[in-house]
């Protein structure tokens, strides 16, 4: 699932433009294969700047999620042909996900989903070498 879908970026950005930035060959169709990889590219980068606090993917994304998702995503679809102002959000995307990396931002706990047991740190040691009856003698 990705964080940001086609309809979402209709919803931000419009139709016009969306439309324009997945028909790359002008035959009037959208390559879908270039939302994909845009909307994997982008979901990549912000679960890698989140794998260190949340557990990835997050189960739902918050509208914060979202929007970042929405800009990377946007940026990626503009390539080298982005204007300064698409370069501008995604550089305050990337400021937000290190934010969110160091624990200046936080994602609302509601929208994570719980942590299993699989996350947690088991601790294995050997049986103790010196308990009160091998040291009775001393």
């Amino acid at each position: 699932m990705a964080y940001c879908t086609e309809a979402e970026l209709v919803a931000r950005f419009g139709d016009v433009e969306v439309a324009d930035l997945l028909d790359r060959d002008n035959s009037g169709t959208a390559d879908t294969n270039a939302l994909a990889s845009a909307q994997t590219d982008a979901d990549a980068l912000i679960d890698g700047y989140l794998a260190g606090r949340y557990s990835v993917p997050l189960a739902s994304a918050p509208a914060l999620i979202v929007g970042i998702a929405a800009n990377l995503v946007r940026y990626i679809l503009w390539g080298n042909n982005a204007p300064e102002e698409i370069r501008k959000r995604y550089d305050d995307s990337i400021a937000r996900l290190k934010d969110l990396s160091a624990g200046k931002l936080t994602i609302p706990a509601e929208t994570l989903a719980p942590l299993d047991d699989a996350g947690g740190v088991d601790y294995y040691a050997d049986d103790r070498v010196f308990t009160s009856t091998t040291l009775a003698g001393f």
